[in-house]
């Protein structure tokens, strides 16, 4: 994550792009509304925390083309079940 335009989705600064971060721009849109970003929650740079802020960054986690975006963890034969083996899942 050592490219510029990344670094601004890392709102947290703990160097992950995860959610996480979108949690922390919810609350802060829950406790203050829309208004002047703190320092890291201006994902998209006109200097307020928005819905489109937490929008934006969604949209970089769901991004398959991403480094950032997570793959599910899956075994050699498929998802990993409940029991932590590996096959398929059973209901």
């Amino acid at each position: 994550m050592d490219h510029p335009f990344c670094k601004k989705f890392d709102v947290d600064g703990d160097g992950d792009i995860d959610p996480v971060d979108i949690i922390k721009i919810i609350d802060e849109l829950n406790k203050n509304g829309s208004g002047p970003a703190p320092p890291g929650m201006d994902v998209n740079g006109d200097g307020y925390v928005t819905p489109l802020d937490a929008l934006l960054l969604i949209n970089e986690l769901n991004n398959p083309k991403c480094s950032h975006a997570k793959a599910p963890k899956s075994g050699p034969s498929g998802p990993t079940t409940s029991s932590g083996t590996t096959g398929p899942v059973e209901s």
